[in-house]
């Protein structure tokens, strides 16, 4: 069972990753969280990681 804080975490993450286009560098950067934080947190909360292949598209 995931407590209120994890979804919420989950929550901001997720939304992070959107507005960043999958950048999880710069996800990290707008949460305040080292980017190794960030990837533990994502892998802990099983959230879907957004595909590269959407990052090489952006042009």
């Amino acid at each position: 069972m995931r407590s209120a804080r994890d979804i919420l975490d989950a929550q901001v993450i997720q939304a992070a990753l959107e507005r960043h286009r999958g950048n999880r560098a710069a996800a990290a950067r707008e949460l305040g969280i080292h980017k190794t934080t960030l990837f533990r947190r994502i892998r802990k909360m099983g959230l879907a990681l957004p595909d590269h292949r959407s990052r090489q598209n952006r042009k």
